[in-house]
């Protein structure tokens, strides 16, 4: 059949063509000769070619393949180097047919139908590489022949794959021998074509397949299958990634990946507790039945969430690699998944690394050898915002997922602005209000309690903001987006007075004792001490409210556990299960569970202390409202510092403005508005905010 009777376009692109259907399969069923040169010559490039060549086989078609044998650079180098280099070649495309016999039936099946078509005449593989050069052979050429001697050549980003033609965003040119000004281009295509095959071009040099591998390498491929055989076999084995997938994405969730497949990059601005996990998981899911081959990196801030995450994945047959300092084999078994990777381009791959590894030198150096078909994720993105995480960010990793209910970066508008741009913005928010609202979160109450500074401590406040006034010529940090060391320690300083507050641990003695029960209650402490001594940035005594905590529910019989950063990570785990079955009815952190720890069960919370950065107020309130089996709402009781003074302004007006926030849509709201009215009208428009003016 002639290709005059094909409509053939002038360009053909995967993303709004499908390229298989409307020029492949038509093409290749009116061709009897097809000349292709292309890049890598890996299994899966020979598995995906092969598979779809059955009708041009039908026709007794012919086919010359040409292909370079080296899958990385590097090898091309070593090959340039080598003294030996017909061995060397040698060596590279028997270790590629060890990879067909080790990487499944459809692998194994498609090397015996390769064999199978060059012995009966079908189709002639010549392997190219450079003679002198550095480089790879990466020509992407193709000249369809008609019977009547009509010609097509296509030339563009495309290799010879399913992943190309059906996942990768690719494009290809068409020029057609018998249309008024095109015939010209494919002669020029077919001339080079040529020249390569016929090993006359000068920068080139090829081998026939057959001749460059040892015949005893090709004796486990021997079947007595024909070639209809092998084809109908190779239709019968299903593709390797999951069709049906074990997760369904709410309204929200499915919008926010459409956004960012726009162009593969954004943050997703979630509420905590509304499913950023699951969606980042569904998104790397769809990338990868796109692709067809995927290497993920999921960036988390700690080793609880390292875990996290790998239940996650697990949980919908997604294996992955724990890259954190748990698994002192994480070095080796990310070195074999990126080898595994270059050769087998069907697979996925998946670490879930913490920030501190990530920032490890052994990790970015593994991370650079990945530079294709790849996805970075990362958890809580605001945990990447220090100069240090920023400029370690992998910029050869074109796709780029941020997570975070707060991806700003407090007190630096510079380090937000970079994070924002690497990661190309917010492209989605969905805030707790919507969540509360649509079911997917908990209504809450929140019962704030008034709580005041001592004598020594108020000095103490009073000593070092003179000294903040001296620095800054004000004290009240919220005025300016960038801070210096010494301010910024300042402050620290000053802020731990109010985290440590004596007369905090009285009113929670109090408190504990007017609670119905202490089932499944969360304690949030500050990291800081009782009486407000103030610890060095070294945090050698920052415990100390925390121990104070615990000694106090000691004496009165509470079951409790205690969460903190420096908790050896597999304790901190028997904790959260622990809590989360009932076995203990109270939990004890600091900072640490603010981000990304999924403890449904929590019914009731105290803060004891909260810093000015409304980031952590906003994740720990999500962090309580996510639902639960028995659980219709959540408790918050948030110890707020007011000092009945006016040189306490600016410390008046941060705790209150938490209060605010949290009250504004709380189930109680309205009655904690007349409660504490006399505290906020002094500080706020009140009547104004609720609009009674």
């Amino acid at each position: 059949m002639s290709f005059e009777h094909l409509a053939i376009k002038r360009k053909y692109k995967s993303s709004s063509d499908e390229l298989v259907n409307e020029f492949y399969l038509p093409v290749l069923n009116s061709s009897v000769f097809y000349q292709r040169a292309v890049g890598y010559f890996t299994s899966s490039i020979l598995v995906d070619y092969i598979a779809g060549l059955k009708h041009f086989v039908e026709n007794n078609g012919r086919m010359q393949l040409l292909i370079s044998p080296f899958v990385k650079y590097d090898d091309a180098l070593a090959f340039l180097s080598s003294t030996k280099q017909k061995e060397y070649i040698s060596n590279s495309l028997e270790s590629i047919f060890t990879l067909f016999r080790n990487y499944g039936k459809k692998s194994f099946k498609s090397a015996q139908l390769l064999l199978a078509l060059i012995r009966e005449g079908y189709l002639e593989v010549q392997i190219a590489f450079p003679r002198e050069k550095s480089g790879l052979f990466h020509e992407k050429i193709g000249i369809f022949t008609d019977d009547q001697g009509n010609k097509i050549a296509i030339n563009g980003s495309n290799n010879e794959t399913d992943n190309a033609l059906e996942h990768n965003i690719e494009s290809f040119n068409t020029f057609c021998s018998w249309k008024s000004g095109q015939d010209g281009y494919v002669e020029d295509h077919s001339i080079d074509f040529e020249s390569y095959w016929q090993n006359v071009e000068p920068s080139v040099k090829v081998m026939n397949l057959l001749d460059a591998i040892n015949d005893e390498q090709l004796i486990d491929f021997d079947t007595n299958e024909t070639i209809t055989e092998m084809f109908g076999s190779l239709g019968e084995l299903t593709t390797p990634y999951p069709q049906d997938f074990p997760i369904t994405l709410r309204p929200f969730q499915s919008d926010a990946m459409q956004n960012w497949m726009v162009n593969e990059k954004g943050i997703f601005k979630f509420a905590t507790g509304t499913g950023k996990t699951k969606t980042a998981i569904y998104l790397i899911n769809e990338v990868y039945k796109r692709l067809g081959y995927l290497f993920s990196i999921i960036v988390v801030p700690d080793k609880t969430l390292v875990e996290q995450w790998s239940y996650e994945l697990n949980c919908v047959s997604m294996k992955n690699i724990k890259c954190f300092s748990d698994n002192a084999d994480w070095p080796a078994q990310m070195k074999d998944a990126i080898d595994l990777f270059r050769f087998q381009r069907n697979s996925l791959q998946i670490v879930v690394v913490t920030k501190d590894s990530f920032s490890e030198d052994k990790f970015q150096n593994q991370l650079k050898k990945i530079n294709q078909n790849s996805i970075f994720v990362a958890d809580e993105v605001h945990r990447l915002g220090t100069d240090n995480l920023l400029s370690k960010l992998p910029l050869f990793i074109s796709r780029r997922l941020g997570l975070s209910a707060t991806p700003e970066i407090y007190f630096s508008q510079s380090r937000t602005d970079r994070l924002l741009d690497y990661f190309g913005g917010i492209v989605a928010e969905y805030n707790i209000d919507e969540a509360i609202k649509n079911g997917y979160l908990v209504e809450y109450n929140y019962i704030p309690v008034f709580v005041s500074l001592d004598a020594d401590e108020r000095d103490k406040y009073l000593q070092i903001t003179h000294k903040i006034v001296k620095m800054l010529g004000y004290d009240d940090e919220s005025k300016i987006k960038e801070l210096s060391p010494e301010a910024e320690l300042l402050l620290f300083q000053r802020a731990r007075i109010v985290y440590g507050a004596a007369e905090k641990l009285t009113i929670l003695n109090t408190l504990l004792d007017s609670l119905k029960s202490h089932s499944h209650l969360l304690i949030y402490c500050g990291a800081t001490s009782v009486n407000s001594e103030i610890s060095d940035s070294s945090g050698e005594q920052g415990l100390n409210q925390l121990q104070s905590v615990n000694k106090l529910l000691n004496d009165k019989g509470i079951n409790a556990a205690q969460y903190t950063q420096d908790s050896d990570g597999r304790v901190r785990q028997v904790s959260i299960e622990s809590f989360k079955a009932g076995l203990i009815s109270t939990l004890v952190a600091i900072r640490c569970l603010d981000e990304g720890v999924n403890i449904e069960e929590i019914q009731q919370a105290i803060i004891l202390a909260s810093s000015g950065n409304p980031r952590e107020f906003i994740q720990r309130r999500g962090r309580l409202l996510r639902k639960s089996i028995g659980k219709d709402h959540a408790d918050i009781y948030d110890m707020v510092v007011f000092v009945e003074d006016e040189r306490f302004f600016a410390s008046n007006m941060k705790e209150l403005g938490r209060l605010v926030e949290f009250n504004s849509i709380a189930k109680n709201a309205k009655m904690n508005e007349q409660n504490y009215a006399e505290y906020l009208s002094k500080y706020y428009d009140w009547e104004k905010m609720n609009g009674t003016d």
